[in-house]
């Protein structure tokens, strides 16, 4: 019986030897990959505000300049390599995530031991919890993706710049044709839901040609640019705009605005343009640059087509070159 008891202590110590061998093995194998991963992994303890780190693996060094020596136990807390403006983020989608026991994962900035800024991205959860059921050993793994943020920011650069050349005209900067047809079109069929109002200016330079001969392209190239620039500055509201028509010719749209505001408009982008005092002698409606406008009002309905009111508010603006320019002229969209 001694035997064979002694027997079987003998052989579970061996295989305790044999575990404690394994786990090892297991460690330092994982430990191996680990330090092979790009990026850094870690353990921190959830003590707000400095997340004091327990484990830093070699991958610090690369990451953000520091070995896990210099951070491992508070040395240089991990906290305060975080980007000032980014802390309160980072604070707020813990609490979101970490305390309610969900995968932390966050895109933000950390200061490098050199003082260069480095985006990277975290993915952390909980390991161990505190007897209330709070967090009290986080891991996690930081990734460097500056390089990727580089490649968004060029895509979106891109991006804008093609938008602009799509919707922008390239001379005045303000919104051109194509911007002008597609989001008439918009505005008329979202109005159209609610019975709200539309009013619509076609807006031409008097004499424009006049005065190209008389000045020259380039300073009609710079007129146009001005006049641009001061019929947007006129329309107050976000959801109005302005848009190059076409040579000399304007629009502007204006949602939710009865005749009574489209009135106020008109006779505010007639003064603000007489008020820029540009000389054309050869105006016969006055001696400065002037615009002639022709507006119309009408409640949308969804039968209703935009050329419905491009082309009256064109007749309106008919009238008022033929009544002698530098004014405008009104009606009321019926049917």
């Amino acid at each position: 019986m001694k035997r064979r008891k002694k027997a079987r202590l003998s052989r579970g110590r061996r295989l305790l030897e044999a575990a404690k061998l394994e786990k090892k093995r297991i460690s330092s194998r994982i430990e191996a990959i680990i330090s092979h991963l790009p990026g850094m992994a870690y353990e921190c303890l959830y003590n707000f505000p400095l997340y004091t780190l327990t484990f830093v693996s070699d991958g610090s060094k690369e990451l953000i300049g520091y070995t896990p020596e210099e951070l491992v136990g508070g040395v240089n807390q991990f906290q305060a390599m975080v980007h000032p403006d980014d802390i309160e983020g980072i604070e707020r989608k813990c609490a979101e995530t970490l305390e309610l026991g969900l995968i932390y994962e966050h895109t933000h900035r950390l200061v490098m031991k050199d003082g260069t800024i480095k985006w990277v991205w975290e993915r952390s959860r909980v390991l161990e919890k505190n007897p209330d059921g709070t967090p009290r050993l986080v891991e996690g793994y930081v990734f460097d993706i500056t390089r990727q943020r580089e490649l968004e920011a060029t895509e979106l650069a891109r991006l804008e710049a093609e938008a602009k050349k799509a919707y922008y005209d390239a001379l005045t900067g303000i919104y051109n044709r194509r911007f002008f047809d597609e989001n008439l079109k918009r505005l008329l069929k979202t109005l159209s839901h609610s019975g709200g109002t539309l009013s619509l200016m076609m807006i031409d330079i008097d004499f424009f040609k006049i005065y190209n001969d008389t000045y020259g392209h380039s300073e009609g190239d710079n007129y146009l640019k001005i006049v641009a620039e001061t019929l947007s500055k006129s329309i107050a509201r976000a959801d109005d705009f302005v848009a190059r028509y076409g040579g000399e010719e304007f629009a502007v749209v204006l949602p939710n605005t009865d005749e009574f505001g489209a009135r106020l408009v008109a006779e505010r982008l007639l003064k603000n343009i007489r008020d820029l005092n540009i000389p054309h002698e050869k105006n016969d409606a006055a001696n400065c640059v002037t615009i002639s406008i022709g507006v119309i009002t009408g409640k949308t309905e969804y039968t209703q087509k935009t050329d419905d009111y491009i082309k009256r508010a064109d007749e309106m603006l008919y009238i008022s070159k033929q009544n002698g320019r530098n004014r405008y002229t009104f009606d009321n969209l019926v049917g």
